[in-house]
């Protein structure tokens, strides 16, 4: 399963810097009043848009097809023992696994509309 999470990794980081290359390429035709190139580049971003869910698409159906042990509310036990650390003592086990879950579905949701990036923050040269 692990070689399967590097893949879409990999090929999710590949298709993010294409998007960000696109996204640079509209914005540089709107500043050029170019109708073409933003034609061009919002075409390229739809498609590269429909490639990244495609390629989350196969690894939902991959990862759903791959054995494993998993709670009422779909966590690992590695997910679990990580939910369960929450400092909050007034929490139940329950409730603090189902914050995670939650968490952990806006985080999924938030990179798949690109309201966030792995690459935030990275220092390039």
């Amino acid at each position: 399963m692990s070689d399967l999470r590097e893949v879409h990794q990999r090929s999710l980081r590949g298709y993010e810097y294409a998007m960000q290359e696109c996204n640079m390429n509209f914005q540089q035709a709107r500043l050029r009043n170019d109708m073409e190139a933003m034609v061009e580049a919002s075409q390229q971003i739809a498609n590269l848009r429909v490639g990244m869910n495609e390629l989350n698409n196969m690894a939902r159906e991959a990862y759903a097809a791959a054995p494993r042990d998993m709670n009422r509310f779909g966590l690992s036990k590695d997910e679990v023992e990580v939910a369960n650390s929450h400092p909050d003592s007034s929490m139940t086990p329950d409730q603090k696994q189902e914050l995670y879950l939650r968490n952990k579905q806006k985080y999924q949701h938030m990179r798949m509309t690109g309201e966030y990036r792995d690459d935030q923050g990275m220092v390039r040269r």
